[in-house]
């Protein structure tokens, strides 16, 4: 998955580009009840909000560091990808 777009200003076209792609991709493959899991800093993954909101969040709050450092399973993200994308090893 693209994490690059979290280099990028909040407000800039690239931020807010690679954020709906997130956004949309999680909400493909990983929702519940019209929901995905928010990372950002406040809500650490443990609520549930439609895309928009979490696009809010994240663009305002930011993501959990701790979340950027490991494989976003909560939005479609496996290991492997992770392992794949060279973000981390098996």
């Amino acid at each position: 998955m693209d994490k690059s777009w979290l280099r990028f200003h909040p407000l800039s076209a690239e931020f807010k580009n690679g954020l709906h792609i997130f956004s949309s991709h999680a909400f493909q493959v990983a929702s519940y009840d019209g929901g995905i899991k928010c990372p950002c800093t406040r809500c650490y993954n443990r609520l549930w909000f439609s895309p928009e909101v979490v696009e809010d969040h994240l663009t305002v709050d930011g993501m959990d560091k701790s979340y950027m450092r490991e494989p976003w399973v909560w939005h479609g993200e496996t290991i492997e990808d992770w392992v794949q994308a060279g973000w981390g090893s098996a």
